[in-house]
């Protein structure tokens, strides 16, 4: 998660992306509605849920009439406008959205399909924040079983649903079966993941809250004794990386070249210096590469162009700059909010 810096620079970005293509291409351009949800985004994982209803609820209006009020788009919109109000605590309007999403969703699609299965479980997600544990649990059975019957008892969707499905079990006190279900995902996922891998480790963890629910300590212990020191290690490592505090294994070569690049433009070299930053584009906006570094690297590129005078370079450089940031906060988005189905992503 960005700390405020970031967050202040993140939203001061897609603003003028948002105001730059609503007045090049329009408000209704899927472009500019890519901008817009990216900016929900950005709200709702931050928790600023008002500013997220908002602008989700305006998404929803401009994909409706941009594409239709059945398009996956508009479906997509509608279903994260309903999991914020669910947040926000307006669970009958969520819960009308969302069946409405639901009924789109098997008209346009079929009952057995991607999206309609992930609308349903929207909609379990909702009603299980309205503590109607039952109706969410009937609704996430049909979901598992129509993953099952659709992609496979091992797809990473099924594995996924039957966590969720295993998870409100416990909540609702149906121990045995919670226990049951985790112990059938987790053996898939150590089968199909690994052993270290964070999925797996999360199961683990489920499972061994189940364990401990029923007295189990014996199973605790062995549990616990199943989680890989190393794994562990290499996943915080991984994750540390990430967030940019360990170097990226191409870290050395990009500070090197960054570098040079700073040597050219102190020389006066104007030709050298943008042959240089044109080669550095996939180097800085690579996911991997810790935020310092991106940052510097972005200013140097967005300088020389600026010192070339030239208008095109620094639009296409600015509009790789927030595609990258799109990319990232609809990652977070989805963990954020459990949105739809992948088919409406």
């Amino acid at each position: 998660m960005p700390g405020r810096g970031r967050d202040a620079e993140a939203e001061s970005l897609l603003r003028e992306s948002l105001l730059l293509r609503r007045a090049a291409l329009g408000e209704d351009h899927p472009d500019a509605r890519a901008s817009l949800r990216a900016l929900a985004a950005l709200h709702a994982v931050r928790g600023r849920l008002h500013e997220a209803r908002r602008d989700y609820d305006l998404l929803a209006q401009l994909c409706a009439r941009g594409s239709g009020a059945e398009h996956p788009e508009t479906l997509g919109a509608r279903s994260r406008l309903a999991r914020v109000l669910g947040r926000l605590g307006e669970g009958e309007r969520a819960l009308a959205l969302h069946e409405g999403v639901v009924a789109a969703c098997e008209r346009t699609f079929g009952a057995l399909h991607p999206a309609t299965l992930g609308s349903l479980e929207d909609l379990a997600a909702t009603l299980r924040d309205g503590q109607e544990y039952e109706r969410a649990r009937l609704l996430l059975e049909r979901v598992l079983d129509g993953r099952r019957r659709l992609q496979g008892h091992e797809h990473e969707d099924t594995l996924r649903s039957g966590q969720r499905l295993a998870c409100l079990l416990g909540e609702m006190g149906d121990l045995g079966n919670a226990r049951r279900l985790l112990e059938s995902v987790l053996r898939a996922r150590e089968r199909q993941d690994g052993p270290d891998a964070a999925p797996t480790l999360r199961a683990r963890a489920a499972l061994a809250d189940v364990y401990a629910a029923q007295g189990d300590v014996a199973a605790v212990r062995r549990i616990q004794d199943q989680q890989p020191v190393t794994g562990e290690r290499g996943l915080a490592s991984e994750a540390r990386a990430g967030a940019g505090l360990l170097p990226h294994p191409a870290s050395d070569s990009l500070q090197h070249q960054l570098a040079q690049l700073q040597t050219l433009i102190d020389s006066d070299s104007p030709r050298e210096a943008r042959a240089l930053a044109d080669s550095l584009r996939p180097s800085v906006l690579n996911p991997g590469v810790a935020h310092p570094l991106r940052k510097r690297g972005a200013d140097m590129i967005r300088r020389v162009y600026q010192q070339d005078g030239d208008k095109d370079a620094l639009l296409s450089w600015a509009e790789d700059v927030v595609s990258l940031l799109e990319g990232a906060l609809f990652q977070a988005e989805r963990g954020c909010l459990a949105e739809g189905p992948a088919m409406l992503r």
